[in-house]
């Protein structure tokens, strides 16, 4: 359904035991109705790999290009095609980068992309950053980790969380190879009140699903920013620490009923040209699904009470 006016945060931090901050992200809402209809509103998470003075360039560079070449794409192309093109852009300027020098090769970067259109919510995905939706007393994995761990879990049909190895060893990103398969999946119906959090691995590592959901769903966008980062450095800070909170706003009955049928106008011409043409990427994927409990999350291990 269409949704103009929503109401976004975004907050990124080294975390407590990394001398550089080599994530990124960005936030580039539609200012209008004009400008939500021709290219709605987009928000951006990367995560920079390389060292020291490299990773948090790469990761700029991730933010950069998807976004502009997206924006200057969308109107023309359409969604999906234009996010395709969007992230391979960024995956050439990084390889070209990687190739320049010996000392370069292996940088890369994630990015894990959200766009919310009249049509619905779109991702586009490249490495182990996460996108969630939350609805309700439910938290849902929007996104894929293109990790070794994931992989084995997937080809042997287990939960990734049963391996006791990093989750970090990325198989997928940006950069790393000369071509890139991004994932993209859309359009996801957006309803009233819907929340999404995109974020970096240093956020999901340390806080659980469930955590994240109770912490979401209780605050506005830019106290939930905060909350998540502090309660991720209380629990040791490991790596960088980037989310992206984006709250769909309630709206009156009449216009929610209008929108539903709009929505699902575009839903059935979307799932009939699927079947028409055999594409199939429109379906809605939802890696994990969690329950919460609502409420404020008081009762979370660690919280910082100074806060309250």
């Amino acid at each position: 359904m269409p949704i103009v006016d929503l109401r976004y945060a975004s907050l990124s931090n080294a975390g407590t035991r990394r001398s550089h901050n080599q994530d990124a992200c960005a936030s580039y809402p539609a200012r209008d109705a004009t400008t939500f209809q021709t290219r709605g509103h987009l928000f951006i998470v990367a995560d920079g790999m390389g060292g020291q003075g490299v990773g948090d360039k790469v990761s700029k560079q991730a933010v950069e290009d998807i976004s502009l070449m997206y924006l200057g794409h969308v109107a023309r192309d359409g969604p999906e095609a234009a996010i395709r093109r969007a992230f391979r852009a960024a995956n050439e300027a990084i390889y070209d980068i990687g190739q320049s020098s010996q000392k370069l090769r292996g940088l890369g970067s994630t990015g894990t992309a959200l766009f919310i259109r009249p049509e619905g919510a779109w991702i586009g995905h490249v490495g182990d950053s996460r996108a969630y939706r939350i609805r309700g007393n439910r938290i849902q994995q929007l996104t894929f980790d293109h990790s070794w761990v994931w992989e084995i879990a997937r080809i042997q049909g287990i939960d990734p969380d049963e391996f006791g190895f990093q989750k970090n060893v990325i198989i997928r990103s940006l950069g790393l190879d000369a071509e890139v398969e991004t994932d993209i999946e859309g359009p996801h119906p957006v309803e009233p009140g819907d929340r999404f959090l995109l974020c970096s691995d240093g956020l999901s590592n340390v806080v659980s699903p469930d955590e994240l959901g109770a912490i979401v769903s209780a605050f506005p966008p830019d106290e939930a920013c905060r909350y998540l980062v502090v309660l991720a450095n209380l629990r040791g800070g490991p790596d960088n620490i980037t989310c992206v909170v984006v709250q769909a706003p309630d709206v009156p009955e009449a216009s929610r009923w209008s929108g539903m049928l709009q929505w699902a106008r575009s839903t059935i011409a979307s799932h009939f040209r699927a079947k028409q043409t055999g594409d199939t990427s429109r379906e809605l994927h939802v890696y994990r699904d969690y329950e919460f409990t609502p409420g404020k999350p008081w009762s979370i291990p660690d919280w910082p009470r100074h806060f309250d």
